[in-house]
């Protein structure tokens, strides 16, 4: 398939609707065919602060025991030796405590969930 024009924010079909949205980024490659690697890099720009990409689910949200402290991670930072975070898409390290199941209180065993 060969188009002569392209759009931004249309498509090249009659049948098909505008765009109705935001676009954040756009770059341009003149007669250059792209790569994984160009497109990976444009995807992990948009994740936000907490989140990461994986190029099978897009961004998603940092894992428990995880940080991300800036946009655009492509992985999460595990919390320090003996801490957790206990919430997903955490931005700072502040979330990390000291991990539960180490403390075994309120009579949980130390390999039951908090």
């Amino acid at each position: 398939l060969t188009r002569t024009q392209h759009w931004l924010g249309r498509s090249a079909w009659s049948s098909d609707g505008y765009f109705d949205g935001t676009i954040a980024y756009v770059k341009v490659w003149h007669g250059v065919e792209l790569q994984q690697s160009n497109v990976t890099d444009l995807a992990v720009a948009r994740c936000f602060a907490g989140e990461f990409f994986s190029v099978s689910s897009g961004c998603s949200p940092c894992p428990f025991g995880t940080y991300s402290g800036s946009s655009g991670a492509a992985t999460c930072t595990a919390c320090p030796l003996g801490k957790t975070s206990f919430t997903t898409g955490a931005t700072s390290d502040t979330v990390c405590v000291h991990d539960a199941h180490s403390w075994n209180f309120m009579g949980c065993s130390d390999d039951s969930p908090v």
